[in-house]
């Protein structure tokens, strides 16, 4: 729960890469064929084996991971890509996964700590919004779950790509969403 917590709240690239290594080096201890090589005969790497167990927990979640191109566990790779699908289907998964709880608490609240510190203040979604932001150059994205008025728990996520403008811009536009989803005094059926 602390690596977690490590990742997901200022967003920390290098303990994601870190975690998916040792995911894969326990994958490897475990595996009675801890000797497989890869395509090119060499023994394979803790990373592929990591990614291997991240697709299958993917699929675990209803996830089609076979849709998705998965290259590094920060996000960082230009070739890493997903879905808004993708990312809703495992978020609505951990919503109700046994460790659930301590997935919520690793993340960001709006307008209160993380990478959403300083975000939403003032709205509907101060205090309500649980994310994970992602950023490179063109991209921007946000990730998580709002509570609307009524109490009901909503699964979002936000993902801008090729956009050559500002990136505040993008931020600035996902934030009001949030903002909307938080006030939102209706009920959504599934």
């Amino acid at each position: 729960s602390l690596m977690l917590k490590a990742v997901n709240k200022p967003s920390q690239n290098l303990h994601a890469e870190l975690l998916l290594r040792q995911l894969g080096a326990r994958a490897a201890s475990q595996s009675e064929g801890g000797g497989e090589l890869d395509d090119y005969g060499r023994p394979r790497s803790s990373e592929s084996r990591g990614l291997e167990a991240l697709r299958q927990f993917l699929t675990k979640a209803g996830v089609n991971a076979a849709s998705l191109s998965l290259r590094d566990a920060s996000g960082l790779a230009r070739q890493d890509l997903i879905s808004p699908l993708a990312t809703t289907q495992l978020l609505t998964y951990m919503l109700n996964h046994p460790h659930s709880a301590v997935f919520r608490d690793s993340l960001p609240v709006a307008g209160v700590d993380g990478t959403l510190s300083r975000r939403m203040r003032g709205t509907a979604a101060e205090k309500n919004v649980q994310a994970k932001t992602g950023s490179l150059m063109y991209v921007r994205s946000l990730s998580g779950s709002v509570t609307t008025k009524r109490g009901q728990t909503l699964v979002f996520s936000l993902l801008g790509n090729n956009y050559t403008g500002p990136g505040g811009d993008m931020t600035g536009l996902y934030d009001q969403v949030c903002a909307l989803l938080a006030g939102f005094e209706g009920e959504l059926s599934r």
